[in-house]
């Protein structure tokens, strides 16, 4: 059982910059990203620093057993 999704294909990326820092989202539900975008599209990058890697797996079957 992979209660953590690893094998799920995370095709929706985006990079923004909250505050300047450059963060790298993947996710499989472009809504995610159209949040982010929201959230955090008008901040321009002030920093150089590696981006912090972001992955949201959303995940429609309400019924899945949560892992502890």
């Amino acid at each position: 059982m992979d209660s953590l999704r690893r094998a799920t294909d995370l095709n929706h990326r985006l990079t923004v910059f909250p505050l300047g820092f450059p963060m790298a989202l993947r996710t499989n539900d472009p809504r995610v990203l159209e949040a982010a975008s929201t959230s955090w599209g008008l901040f321009a990058q002030r920093f150089a620093e590696d981006p912090i890697d972001i992955r949201v797996i959303v995940d429609s079957d309400a019924n899945a057993e949560m892992p502890p």
